[in-house]
């Protein structure tokens, strides 16, 4: 299976964006907000950075906790939050 990756450009356009997960991924429950923080170039595309706004957890071992997507995965995972709320995204 290949995976979709953002272009750079595509990537970018995502920065700043806050988004919601659509279900539950590991460690971050259905429903969590958070930002995306940062584009990470791989040597076929791009992938986006989310920071999840949870509050600080001992068992959690790396503070701010990020996860990254590419560009399948946030669309799967991933509601931007102007969606959410039903407003159409900027």
């Amino acid at each position: 299976m290949n995976l979709s990756l953002f272009t750079y450009a595509e990537a970018q356009a995502k920065r700043g964006l806050r988004v919601c997960t659509r279900l539950t991924l590991i460690g971050i429950p259905n429903g969590t907000t958070g930002t995306v923080q940062r584009v990470e170039q791989t040597l076929d595309g791009c992938v986006v950075v989310v920071q999840w706004d949870v509050p600080r957890s001992p068992i959690c071992p790396r503070w701010p906790p990020e996860d990254k997507f590419s560009k399948d995965s946030y669309e799967t995972y991933l509601v931007e939050a102007a969606e959410e709320i039903g407003e159409k995204p900027a």
